[in-house]
């Protein structure tokens, strides 16, 4: 990739990893995109209306994608909380989110791993003597999300709704990843906060002071609920898992991680918000 960079950045890089090099003491970090140059370009600005959050590097023909490449400049300062809390008050201008393309993803999921994943996983092996009713649990969670879509699906059919700019996953607080032009999605602003406290990268509490101070509708509060409800990091392990070429033992412990605390919580948040708002019944 050596002549690639050269002729397409005027760079002659030292390569750290195979995505990662340094040049004229700058980090530099190799992104494959989908993108076509104009949603690229959309959701770079778009990003980047307020304060500049990521830098792409233009090629040397002035275009910010180059093939299906892009390439960014890594920010050595560490990314923040309220960065990504931030970002969600900013307005998105490209795409759209349907709430009932959302809940047709999730009912995807939940019969993949009923129909598929479970079926075809090596039941003997005793390392996975737990999976099966972990499965089941997180897939109870996530038909519960879906009653709570189905609600606000008939709720709000029709109504004009704020649409925010928001990050599809969060795994850590590495600001290329996060901010990632291919991470980057429409949709509600709570959603960046379920997806913070998904990962672990935010507790309880900040949850909760977002939900009941900052000023949410009825919609969004009901909307924060389901993603929370729906265990988008489990569906995440479970996919990747599945597809491998040459299968790695599941990660048990991280999809163990915080179950009970986690279950206790959303329990509590259910609690708090069924006076205010109108929320499907729970099955016992």
């Amino acid at each position: 990739m050596n002549d690639w960079i050269a002729a397409w950045y005027g760079m002659v890089p030292s390569w750290l990893d195979e995505r990662h090099f340094t040049c004229h003491a700058k980090m530099y970090q190799v992104c494959q995109t989908e993108l076509s140059e104009q949603e690229l370009v959309n959701r770079y600005s778009c990003l980047n209306q307020q304060r500049a959050y990521l830098t792409v590097v233009p090629n040397l023909e002035n275009h910010l994608l180059t093939q299906n490449w892009y390439l960014v400049e890594e920010d050595p300062q560490p990314l923040s909380v309220q960065e990504i809390l931030s970002i969600s008050s900013q307005p998105a201008f490209f795409g759209t989110q349907n709430l009932k393309d959302i809940r047709e993803k999730w009912i995807e999921n939940v019969d993949f791993v009923a129909r598929r994943f479970l079926s075809e996983l090596e039941v003997s092996n005793p390392y996975y003597a737990s999976l099966y009713p972990l499965a089941l649990y997180y897939n109870g969670l996530a038909e519960t999300a879906i009653a709570m879509l189905n609600d606000l699906v008939l709720d709000y059919s029709g109504m004009p709704l704020l649409r925010s700019l928001a990050c599809k996953r969060l795994f850590s607080l590495n600001r290329t990843n996060c901010f990632a032009l291919d991470n980057l999605t429409c949709d509600h602003r709570v959603r960046n906060v379920t997806e913070l406290y998904k990962a672990s990268l935010i507790d309880e509490q900040t949850v909760l002071d977002y939900t009941f101070k900052t000023g949410l509708t009825d919609f969004e509060q009901r909307y924060l609920l389901a993603r929370l409800y729906y265990p988008s990091h489990f569906y995440d392990v479970v996919e990747k898992y599945y597809f491998m070429t040459e299968k790695q033992p599941l990660p048990m412990e991280q999809l163990m991680h915080k179950r009970q605390s986690y279950a206790t919580f959303l329990e509590y948040l259910y609690d708090r918000l069924s006076g205010p708002c109108q929320l499907p019944v729970l099955r016992k």
